[in-house]
């Protein structure tokens, strides 16, 4: 696991499958929710409980509306 310094006073510690989701979105540069499930082997439940605390931590943003959004790695 990697621990990351983020906007909170608190480190983040990274799941397994977490690191993974940094590491696609980092390789892809961005990806939908559906190819961010199907990568993962998550449902799409599993998948937003391992984007929230990133989305939080503000290490991932969302990049569109409900319909067509995109996560990706938020740029410093």
């Amino acid at each position: 696991m990697q621990t990351y310094n983020v906007k909170s006073p608190e480190k983040l510690v990274l799941r397994p499958k977490q690191e993974l989701l940094l590491k696609l979105l980092r390789d892809h540069g961005s990806l939908s929710p559906a190819a961010l499930w199907e990568m993962l082997a998550v449902s799409r439940q599993g998948a937003m409980d391992l984007l929230r605390p990133l989305l939080e931590a503000g290490l991932v943003e969302k990049i569109g509306g409900k319909k067509t959004g995109r996560y990706s790695l938020k740029t410093p």
